[in-house]
């Protein structure tokens, strides 16, 4: 176990000594809920207070499924991809319908779905595949993809890019302003070394969510500096490249998808940091 494992877990131990058995709740991505028995949970607070749904998960020896129904009805799901037995457990694939979107449903099941993966699995190593942040293509200039970035940023996740290295200066050839939906933006930062284009999309440290257009850092101030400057900045999503869970991230997991101390201490030792 690391330094920081076992720093982790002795604070656990005496918190769960001082009698502590809730963890850090305002931790927790996406709304609480109160199970009702069987598949239904009951949403406690924020704009879905009260409401009723069905929460289905569902294991295999390869894959992994979450879906959050409606009275039946599907209003989202999202995919993880199990390999080597349990020993790698990737998050490929989070959808939630338009009308319910912006109510936390999304960190919801993947809250949901990596405490399954945590129970199931010893020894796991987590990932977030992402499909895309950004198409690259010539003259293409939409936002993709942007809430799994997010997702990854709450559970604990970062690039697995070598991120302090690709943005130097003498690497950065041009940064372009991109636009997705109505207010979306990011930028698209152009290299010359793989993967050849980053995209970079600025997060709120207050709310999570992604600057609107008229509070933004304006495109003329983005230089090469302030680009080198955000592999390193916590608020600053990247795309066009997966998301690993590595020792540092894992606190902030632990928080996301545990309840007490005692559950805290069994998950930290189930979970296998990336290097």
């Amino acid at each position: 176990m690391s330094i920081a494992e076992t720093n982790l877990v002795t604070g656990l131990e005496t918190q769960k000594a001082d009698r502590s058995p809730v963890l850090r709740p305002w931790r927790r991505p996406g709304p609480a809920y109160a199970h009702l028995g069987g598949e239904a949970i009951q949403i406690q607070g924020g704009g879905l207070d009260g409401q009723v749904f069905q929460l289905r998960i569902e294991t295999g020896a390869q894959a992994a499924r979450v879906q959050l129904l409606d009275a039946g009805q599907l209003i989202g799901h999202c995919e993880f991809e199990v390999q080597s037995g349990g020993k790698s457990i990737a998050l490929w694939y989070v959808a939630v319908e338009p009308a319910w979107q912006g109510n936390g449903l999304a960190a919801l099941m993947v809250r949901a779905g990596l405490r399954r993966m945590v129970e199931r699995y010893q020894s796991a190593r987590f990932s977030i595949r992402m499909v895309q942040l950004i198409k690259t293509t010539a003259g293409s200039s939409s936002l993709q993809n942007l809430g799994m970035g997010i997702l990854a940023r709450q559970f604990g996740f970062e690039p697995d890019y070598d991120l302090p290295q690709l943005l130097r200066q003498e690497h950065v050839q041009g940064i372009e302003l991109i636009e997705g939906g109505p207010g979306e933006y990011g930028y698209r930062i152009l290299l010359n070394c793989y993967p050849s284009v980053l995209v970079a999309v600025q997060l709120d440290p207050e709310t999570g969510e992604p600057y609107r257009r008229d509070t933004m850092l304006q495109y003329c101030g983005v230089t090469p500096g302030i680009v080198e400057g955000w592999a390193t900045d916590p608020n600053v999503i990247f795309g066009n490249g997966d998301y690993v869970l590595r020792r540092r991230g894992v606190s902030r997991m632990i928080d996301a998808i545990t309840d007490t101390v005692d559950e805290a201490l069994d998950f930290v030792r189930r979970i296998k940091p990336a290097a």
